[in-house]
């Protein structure tokens, strides 16, 4: 979603939606893909009600907010089929291996998440920008709107998903484990 798209006409709509407390920087992140896509995007309150829409949306919100998500807690309950390799619940993110299974478990403000899946119900695509807090929420967006233009350069080139912690490199998702060691 953070590449340039010059055919108008072929561009899916984005709606960028934020739960309570997240619409500064689900701003940030407007501003940042309005300049990309040459189009106004304005962040909208978290509706449930619009999650099945037909546009390409990206929800901004907390582990608490997505824990109390009737919606997410659909996609998480198929996390396998719906390429999520990362849940999040009230305590906190969990990364997961290809099997589905718990590598790493994150309770600390300074985790972002970025998970790329398709709607199940409209079919089109769906992101997922998550923290532990404030603070992880914001560490994705950062990541988000200080990338390079080249898309090359993106951290979650060819991933399910990347998890951003502070003062470490972006991890691509999933993690693939060897013999129960992650490489």
């Amino acid at each position: 979603f953070l590449q340039k798209e010059p055919d108008q006409k072929r561009r899916t709509p984005l709606i960028i939606m934020a739960a309570p407390g997240f619409e500064q920087s689900a701003g940030k992140l407007a501003e940042r893909l309005s300049a990309l896509r040459n189009e106004q995007l304005a962040v909208v309150p978290w509706d449930e009600q619009q999650f099945g829409g037909e546009s390409a949306m990206i929800l901004i919100g907390d582990n608490k907010a997505y824990a109390s998500s009737a919606f997410y807690q659909k996609l998480a309950q198929e996390q396998g089929m719906n390429g999520l390799y990362a849940v999040m619940n009230d305590q906190g993110i969990q990364t997961l291996d290809l099997q589905g299974k718990t590598v790493q478990a994150y309770t600390d403000g300074q985790v972002g998440l970025l998970l790329s899946t398709v709607n199940p119900t409209s079919r089109k695509p769906l992101w997922l920008i998550a923290g532990i807090g404030q603070s992880g929420v914001d560490q994705v967006i950062e990541t988000l709107v200080s990338a390079a233009e080249d898309a090359n350069a993106y951290p979650w080139r060819n991933t399910f998903g990347v998890l951003v912690e502070a003062g470490q490199n972006a991890v691509s998702l999933p993690i693939i484990q060897s013999k129960g060691v992650t490489p």
